[in-house]
């Protein structure tokens, strides 16, 4: 979601929210104990399919921020955002410390021919 309003004749404040909801991929195994899975030493391509890759888990993720643009002419344009994104697992295997956060700054310049 996310709203953009103006102030003035130049000026847009877009607050935006996402909410994102994954469950797990049916291959996604954090280690191979608790599985009757074998690894090979020589994989041929065939099954049995696996990976403890996190962003495969069942995990909830949410990104909120602020971009501020600047209609300086016609046909120019100046923004600058912050947005703060986060990821929580929904498992009790994957640890809290395999998903991450990440605070994100962008600058932008657009210009119309």
């Amino acid at each position: 979601v996310a709203w953009f309003q103006r102030f003035g004749e130049r000026w847009i404040v877009r607050p935006s929210l996402r909410w994102y909801r994954q469950s797990a991929a049916d291959y996604y195994h954090f280690d191979l104990d608790q599985t009757s899975i074998d690894p090979s030493l020589d994989p041929d391509g065939s099954a049995p399919h696996y990976s403890s890759d996190y962003r495969l888990s069942a995990f909830d993720a949410t990104t909120f921020g602020l971009k501020v643009i600047y209609l300086k002419t016609d046909s120019w344009a100046v923004d600058a955002a912050y947005e703060r994104y986060t990821m929580r697992g929904r498992d009790s295997v994957t640890p809290s410390s395999a998903y991450v956060t990440a605070n994100i700054i962008t600058l932008g310049l657009r210009a119309w021919f």
